[in-house]
């Protein structure tokens, strides 16, 4: 499940954003394939640390469980219950 380059969410403001506050960002496209969201929230999770950030920004998404009761969904609860970095996400 990959987006095109026009179907992302804009960049630049959040890296304009970042800068301001002295944060050095690059955008990085990432494609985590398909299966379940799980899966994709751990290829993520992959992704980050072999590029070693120590920042990531990304949407959150609901699904039908008891995250969605706290506006998460599968890939975006994997990425708060285990990731070693410091998560920056918009709703």
């Amino acid at each position: 499940m990959s987006a095109r380059a026009d179907e992302r969410a804009p960049t630049d403001p959040v890296i304009r954003y970042l800068d301001r506050h002295g944060i050095k960002a690059m955008p990085a496209a990432f494609d985590a394939g398909s299966g379940s969201a799980r899966a994709r929230g751990r290829a993520l999770l992959q992704h980050v640390a072999s590029v070693g950030a120590n920042l990531m920004v990304m949407g959150a998404y609901g699904e039908g469980s008891v995250l969605s009761f706290l506006g998460l969904g599968g890939a975006t609860g994997k990425i708060i219950t285990t990731c070693k970095v410091l998560v920056f996400m918009a709703r």
